[in-house]
């Protein structure tokens, strides 16, 4: 999977590409972690290129979800594919998170 994290205007973007799995869900989180500890209190998940996602990665996204409730902050997730979204859905993390295409 390639991270890809840009500061734009007030919101951190994270780009994923590829897959968020058991694998490499543990160095994702490490990489999350300064964005989730930090002052930053918008965050957009850009998933254009998203294939992808785990137990291991919904995880990593509810920690990060859960930080930036904790901060008042608010995490949106964008252009989530169809196949992706329906895990979201299946799962019940649909009604907590913010999507937008």
């Amino acid at each position: 999977m390639e991270v890809k994290i840009n500061n734009v205007g007030n919101d951190v973007v994270i780009v994923l590409n590829g897959r968020l799995d058991s694998i490499n869900s543990a160095d994702f989180e490490k990489l999350m972690e300064p964005i989730m500890t930090s002052d930053m209190a918008s965050v957009v998940i850009d998933c254009t290129e998203f294939v992808y996602i785990s137990s291991a990665g919904l995880r990593v996204f509810l920690k990060m979800q859960k930080a930036a409730n904790a901060k008042k902050g608010n995490l949106r997730i964008k252009n989530l594919n169809s196949d992706i979204k329906s895990i979201f859905d299946m799962t019940g993390f649909t009604q907590l998170f913010k999507f937008e295409s």
